[in-house]
């Protein structure tokens, strides 16, 4: 609530329009992709397919998926989402 709206403004807009898929080759960064899935789609396999293929440039990716989530798996699954944070953090 005490963030100034125009930087907040300005971090989401380069967030929306920043594409690094060319530059996944290079980043050497450790990378966990945490990704929902769920029984009433997408499907863990599913799910999984499309992070993959959208990673498939990232020479250290890891994939972690968390069942019974949407789009905010912070939200949906907490003490899963932590666990995630914690393992890459760790």
């Amino acid at each position: 609530m005490a963030a100034d709206p125009r930087v907040s403004a300005q971090a989401m807009y380069e967030d929306m329009t920043t594409d690094l898929r060319p530059a996944m080759p290079q980043i050497a960064t450790p990378i966990t992709l945490v990704y929902p899935w769920a029984a009433s789609g997408p499907s863990e396999t599913q799910a999984k397919a499309l992070y993959t293929a959208a990673y498939a440039g990232a020479p250290n990716v890891r994939f972690v998926g968390i069942g019974d989530a949407a789009h905010f798996v912070m939200l949906d699954q907490p003490a899963a989402f932590q666990a995630a944070v914690e393992k890459f953090a760790g």
